[in-house]
């Protein structure tokens, strides 16, 4: 019981982690555009990309899903609101924005909070592949790594 206890306050910290990152995200994704510099916007990626990877490190594939769910949520969400006066927090297309990155950053961070999260599931998916196939291959030849091994020491 204590362990299913644990495992709803993981869930709760992917949650928490990915309302911080879209915030702080849909802070940041516009920031350089103007000069057509987009660091805020790499940033922003960044920061979900790490709580992708962390909730993946932390939970598994659910881990990965709750984020993935929650953030892109979200991310809509505050694309959707409609402030008073018609401000928002993701701009769309508009003819008072000049360069490319400023035209666009709204929309490539609709598509890249969930492309991003892709891209980190599959890279850890591919990783944890390989660290299995390692595995397997030393369990079933452990003679010849020692002998690699004591070749290198030889040769040093």
């Amino acid at each position: 019981m204590a362990h299913a206890h644990h495992s709803g306050w993981e869930y709760l910290k992917i949650v928490i982690a990915a309302v911080a990152a879209v915030i702080i995200g849909t802070l940041l994704h516009r920031s350089g555009a103007a000069q057509n510099l987009p660091w805020g916007l790499t940033l922003a990626f960044a920061l979900v990309g790490a709580g992708s990877a962390i909730s993946i490190r932390r939970k598994g594939v659910m881990g990965a899903a709750v984020y993935m769910l929650v953030s892109t949520l979200l991310v809509w969400s505050f694309a959707m609101y409609m402030g008073p006066g018609g401000d928002v927090l993701i701009a769309g297309r508009s003819e008072a924005f000049t360069t490319y990155f400023s035209k666009n950053a709204g929309i490539l961070w609709l598509y890249g909070v969930m492309v991003v999260q892709i891209l980190v599931i599959v890279a850890s998916a591919v990783v944890s592949r390989v660290r299995r196939a390692r595995g397997q291959l030393e369990q079933k030849n452990p003679d010849a790594q020692e002998q690699a091994s004591s070749e290198e020491s030889a040769s040093c």
